[in-house]
């Protein structure tokens, strides 16, 4: 199933991937070569909501490197859709 998710302060996720059986991921998209900690608000506060069902949250964004973000949060780049 595919949804959205935004809370109460306005934090957003833009695709929340939920599993018939439970796991999430969490999707957001930047049209950005940078992201920062605080891209990751959304996902993270999703991870509040969702608790150990989220099994990750990415953020895709214009740039050729992965980087993590913590536990279970990464940017990764949007031409790793097609590799």
């Amino acid at each position: 199933m595919f949804s959205r998710f935004r809370d109460k302060d306005r934090n957003e996720v833009d695709v929340v991937i939920e599993d018939r059986h439970g796991p999430i991921i969490g999707v957001d998209v930047k049209a950005s070569t940078t992201v920062f900690n605080g891209d990751f608000c959304g996902l993270r506060r999703l991870t509040s909501a969702c608790g150990d069902r989220l099994v990750s949250g990415l953020t895709l964004y214009d740039h050729d490197r992965v980087v993590s973000f913590g536990n279970r949060m990464a940017a990764v780049p949007f031409s790793s859709l097609w590799s």
